[in-house]
């Protein structure tokens, strides 16, 4: 066995045997690109953020031509503006 190659297998004994602690998180969860499918999803989407301690949401239309979905983008932000920013494609 070469050296570099016990080195390495002493390594990932090494991590093998210690166990991996995760940092707790408190601060803000931000989702900086999201998509609903249409204004009726976007009060489900609210409530699943506040379940998972989501703070905010760049909300964008799903793809394709929607003709009304700026409305209901701006709406979400003014229903929901310590949550929704509402994204637009240009």
């Amino acid at each position: 066995m070469s050296r570099a190659t016990a080195l390495l297998a002493a390594l990932l004994a090494l991590l093998a045997a210690s166990p991996v602690e995760a940092a707790d998180y408190s601060g803000p969860l931000i989702d900086a690109h999201s998509h609903v499918s249409s204004a009726r999803a976007v009060d489900a989407y609210v409530e699943t953020m506040k379940r998972h301690n989501m703070s905010r949401v760049a909300l964008l239309a799903v793809g394709g031509e929607q003709k009304d979905y700026p409305a209901w983008l701006a709406a979400a932000a003014r229903k929901y503006p310590d949550r929704v920013i509402a994204m637009v494609t240009l």
